[in-house]
């Protein structure tokens, strides 16, 4: 295993409507270009597991226990690609069982990023969320890191409408009760100094009627705002279950990696194919020529 130092963390963000094919699909897309993968509502089978490959660390909500069948399926996982190391990220605790957290710790800082479900019905989820940012100023008022950038990034899908984000054609969205809904979540980000950084009006989702609109979202901490360094939809790479389009986003943040050499396949060898170059390469091999003083030593 060999250190190197990379200079982006990517991040994949996708809705998968609980669809094994679509989450299937999102980690195929990905492969090894991306380092954290945040899912909203991913899939869980009959006994409570979810899939990941051996890449990724799976992160599910903290205090959700799988082995209680009474337990509410958590609505958000995180995976961590097997390149960060360990002593450079914590889970964040959260009392839901709709927000993963993390914190990741750089070169250049400490990021922590949410990622959040909040259903369509109610607001939960923030509510809880609200709570927990509450208790984290509480007991660390004035953090300070050194002469080094301490920021949050909270994605997901927060299923609110707002003329803030959407389309200006999704008038019909604003109703009063969207508004209201709303609120909640911009009065968040207003007290917590969080910036939009998925570019206005851009959809996120093609609902059944083919409507475009935006229920999903990326913001992060002013002081990040320079580390962006992009954020868009991948509307190409979404998974034929879903409705939810994939949202990439790349910050600049150094960190120091796990490089692992993939061992060789023996099993997967043409061994007729090898015999053959092996002979080939022996033939150019010159005879072996040994010294009269070597010969005289070997000679009884």
């Amino acid at each position: 295993m060999t250190n190197e130092t990379k200079r982006t963390i990517r991040i994949w963000q996708q809705n998968t409507r609980k669809s094994l094919d679509a989450q299937l699909l999102t980690l195929h897309t990905t492969g090894n270009d991306y380092d954290i993968i945040c899912i909203q509502e991913p899939h869980f089978d009959h006994l409570n597991a979810t899939r990941a490959t051996s890449t990724w660390r799976l992160v599910t909500p903290t205090g959700w226990n799988r082995s209680d069948p009474a337990e509410k399926t958590p609505r958000a996982i995180t995976l961590i690609h097997e390149r960060i190391p360990t002593n450079s990220w914590t889970q964040i605790d959260i009392d839901t069982p709709d927000a993963v957290g993390i914190k990741l710790t750089g070169e250049g800082g400490e990021i922590s990023i949410y990622n959040l479900y909040n259903d369509c019905t109610h607001s939960d989820t923030l509510t809880k969320f609200q709570e927990h940012l509450e208790a984290r100023e509480q007991a660390n008022p004035d953090p300070i890191l050194d002469d080094r950038t301490i920021g949050d990034i909270w994605l997901g899908d927060f299923n609110r409408h707002h003329p803030m984000w959407e389309d200006e054609e999704n008038e019909r969205l604003f109703t009063h009760q969207n508004l209201n809904e709303a609120n909640t979540l911009i009065d968040l980000l207003a007290d917590h100094d969080m910036q939009m950084v998925l570019p206005h009006g851009i959809p996120t989702i093609r609902n059944s009627a083919g409507n475009l609109t935006r229920p999903d979202n990326v913001f992060t901490s002013t002081q990040l705002g320079e580390w962006i360094v992009k954020c868009e939809t991948k509307p190409d790479d979404q998974p034929p279950t879903a409705d939810h389009f994939p949202i990439s986003t790349h910050i600049t943040f150094p960190f120091v990696t796990n490089t692992t050499q993939t061992p060789r396949n023996f099993r997967a060898t043409d061994w007729e194919e090898l015999k053959e170059i092996l002979d080939e390469e022996l033939l150019e091999l010159k005879p072996l020529r040994v010294s009269t003083a070597r010969r005289n030593l070997s000679m009884p």
